[in-house]
């Protein structure tokens, strides 16, 4: 469940960078767009990682609240 929601949201958020830089690359015209699409993929596989590492910890926070809940529960 958790890994569908993440891969949802890692989409929502690529299509939003990409749109935003459809229209920043028509503002800076200073960088060649080669030049530009790579520090753009550089960042989003960053960010990628980054969002694995959250889904990671909410993974472990989730099962910590679930335990926890069990263990009241008996």
């Amino acid at each position: 469940m958790c890994t569908t929601v993440f891969k949802q949201c890692l989409l929502k958020v690529l299509i939003l960078v990409s749109l935003m830089t459809t229209s920043a690359s028509a503002r800076e015209p200073d960088c060649s767009r080669f030049h530009y699409k790579d520090k753009l993929l550089e960042k989003i596989i960053r960010m990628e990682i980054h969002l694995e590492t959250v889904d990671k910890h909410l993974i472990s926070v989730w099962t910590r609240i679930y335990d926890g809940k069990n263990k009241y529960k008996n």
